[in-house]
């Protein structure tokens, strides 16, 4: 007999008949970590998301921190199945949890359908197993792009009917405590001039492509799409390679979004912790939005606005002060900073802090937004525009004249 709160191991089948929270535990006898079992009321069982991960090895790390994330702090999810090539990263991942492990994503989609599916494999997925992971899910989490040029965006989407689950990188800047608290800045900048999103962090979280792939997505939602770009890659290779899944090292950026305005980018990932901050100035206001805070100058000089966290303490801002909900997005942002500080301060000592950690838990909150269903607010982009600016970034380095994205999109059509 299983007793409610009891510490066992138990093997993580699709169980129609049962439903579990999750979380970890440690055994003090032993020392051994084991899983925290709290049955679920059977009422409430259609509302636990059913969830299976597919992972490679390179994001094996992000994926274990992710899944403990997510377990740790309460979030009621039924994990069905584990995914990924027969390396000891994953095996690993798979035992710690108690989940069945295959080595075949299209078994692993037909013999645990869930309602969530988190991919991430650097190299990208088959589009029938993306499409099908899309038609029987409600959503699709993925830690790398979905798709690398046009004509794969355009096969995917042949695939995909009106009922598919949306599919979403994480994690998104978008969804990050920084954007999200500061509601709908941009109306406040009048006419956009002048853009820069720098966005760092290290191969083991994520690859150079998907940071690319999310910072111009933020660009274009806050700017036109570039009439050119002029880019240069630097780091370990000794040439720009065809597939944007292939890039590494640190991507320098010049887009000219015409009418005298500009946008500048810095992407690397091989960039140490990860960071992400985007500038954009406007003939009325100057904005700055990080992962964690916000603020907003007028161009003159004085603060319009900022995240609560920067406030003095005690201090009261004044009823025009705020843009967003600044108990919601202040808890966010709070939580985040402190997470950090507390775990700089721990690691000091002793050990490097892990590079990944920020990038887990910023993952860990858009996935919740997917399982929710939760809206980002932000404007619709269009896949194909990001994947002609990625694509035309990395011409731009082959070549090493400014390429045109409105040509590459155009020549795809």
């Amino acid at each position: 007999m299983i007793m409610r709160g009891s510490c066992v191991r138990i093997k993580m089948l699709h169980l129609a008949h049962l439903a579990f929270n999750w979380s970890s535990c440690n055994d003090q006898a032993s020392g051994t970590s084991h899983a925290l079992v709290n049955f679920v009321d059977m009422a409430d069982r259609t509302n636990v998301p059913e969830v299976v991960v597919w992972t490679d090895a390179r994001h094996a790390q992000a994926v274990d921190g992710l899944l403990a994330l997510m377990l740790e702090a309460g979030d009621t999810i039924e994990l069905l199945a584990i995914g990924g090539p027969r390396v000891a990263a994953v095996d690993a991942i798979a035992k710690k949890y108690n989940a069945p492990r295959t080595d075949d994503l299209r078994h692993l989609l037909v013999e645990y359908p869930a309602s969530q599916v988190l991919l991430a494999d650097e190299n990208g997925v088959s589009l029938d197993d993306l499409a099908l992971a899309a038609r029987q899910s409600q959503g699709v989490a993925m830690l790398e792009p979905a798709v690398a040029d046009l004509s794969e965006h355009t096969t995917l989407m042949a695939k995909l009917t009106s009922e598919s689950a949306i599919i979403e990188l994480l994690p998104a800047f978008d969804r990050a405590p920084g954007w999200s608290g500061a509601a709908d800045p941009t109306e406040a900048l009048g006419k956009v001039e002048s853009v820069s999103m720098i966005s760092l962090g290290t191969a083991g979280g994520q690859s150079l492509f998907a940071r690319l792939y999310d910072a111009w997505r933020m660009v274009l939602s806050v700017s036109d799409a570039p009439e050119t770009i002029d880019a240069s890659l630097a780091g370990p290779l000794t040439e720009a390679p065809q597939d944007l899944r292939a890039l590494t090292g640190h991507l320098a950026i010049h887009a000219r979004l015409g009418h005298g305005r500009s946008a500048v980018l810095q992407v690397s990932d091989r960039g140490g912790p990860m960071s992400r901050t985007l500038h954009v100035i406007g003939d009325k206001a100057r904005l700055r939005v990080s992962d964690t805070d916000y603020d907003l100058h007028d161009i003159a000089g004085p603060l319009i606005d900022q995240s609560p966290t920067h406030a003095p303490p005690h201090a009261t801002p004044g009823p025009q002060a705020s843009l967003g909900d600044p108990q919601n997005s202040g808890a966010a942002i709070h939580d985040h900073d402190a997470a950090e500080t507390a775990t700089t301060s721990d690691n000091a000592s002793d050990t490097r802090p892990d590079p990944t950690e920020r990038f887990v838990q910023l993952a860990a909150d858009h996935w919740r937004h997917v399982i929710q269903r939760r809206s980002s607010g932000s404007r619709p982009i269009s896949v194909a525009a990001i994947l002609s600016c990625a694509a035309a970034t990395l011409l731009s380095t082959r070549t090493g004249q400014p390429e045109s994205p409105a040509t590459l999109l155009a020549m795809k059509r």
